[in-house]
């Protein structure tokens, strides 16, 4: 049976990013460099294109917010500084608009192209944060037809 691929959706794993200028975290350019991303969908063995689109046409990025947060100074009842946190949504699932089929003996490669990938920290950066690592999930919708 060919499989049909009916939809295609990408999800960030951590829902809150809040900035650390000390370990290089900018919340801001992060889901930036995310929107613009360039998915690339292809069966390998034809190198035939089924799919080159932006990544935000996949992923929920409508409702992400920066929020501003505030720590106080112990000693004095003031604002000692002022962080940004974005708070991301959780993925839908996006159908496309041609579904596409695959062959019994193809297979599928999914890639995603960041125009600046220096804007996402190392995962070292992301331990010594304290904030656990950014991870892009990608979820595909997928039925078998004769």
């Amino acid at each position: 049976m060919k499989r049909r691929i009916l939809g295609l959706s990408f999800e960030l794993t951590k829902q809150f990013i809040e900035d650390d200028a000390a370990n290089g975290i900018d919340a801001r350019a992060i889901v930036n460099g995310l929107k613009d991303a360039a998915i690339l969908l292809q069966a390998d063995n034809d190198n035939k294109e089924f799919l080159r689109a932006p990544m935000s046409e996949f992923s929920n990025f409508a409702g992400t917010g920066i929020q501003f947060t505030s720590a106080t100074n112990n000693t004095v009842d003031a604002v000692a500084e002022y962080r940004r946190l974005v708070t991301m949504k959780s993925a839908s699932e996006y159908r496309l608009a041609d579904p596409f089929d695959l062959a019994i003996n193809q297979t599928v490669s999914l890639a995603v192209h960041f125009d600046d990938a220096s804007v996402f920290p190392t995962s070292e950066n992301w331990n010594q944060s304290g904030q656990g690592e950014l991870w892009l999930r990608a979820s595909m919708v997928v039925a078998e037809v004769e």
